[in-house]
C-alpha cells in the first residue's frame, strides 16, 4: 500500500472519487451481472409491451426481483 495515494474523506467523497475515475462497475461489467445488455434492453421493451415480470423472468432465466 502506498500512503501517498491515501486522502482523507467521507464515504461518499470516496464514491465520487470512484466515479470521476471511472472504476465503479454497472451493468455487464459488473461481476454480478446475470443479464447481458441487449438482454435487458429486451427485457424492458417486452415489459412495456405488456409482458408479465413472471413470463420474462422464466424467458431469461433469472428471479422475478431480478
Amino acid at each position: 500500500m502506498n500512503p501517498t495515494h491515501l486522502f482523507l474523506g467521507t464515504q461518499l467523497d470516496n464514491m465520487s472519487d470512484m466515479k470521476a475515475k471511472g472504476r465503479g462497475a454497472r451493468g455487464e461489467s459488473s461481476g454480478t451481472s446475470k443479464l447481458s445488455n441487449p438482454e435487458v434492453l429486451s427485457i424492458r421493451s417486452q415489459r412495456a409491451a405488456g409482458r408479465t415480470f413472471a413470463s420474462l423472468s422464466e424467458e431469461f432465466g433469472v428471479s422475478v426481483a431480478t
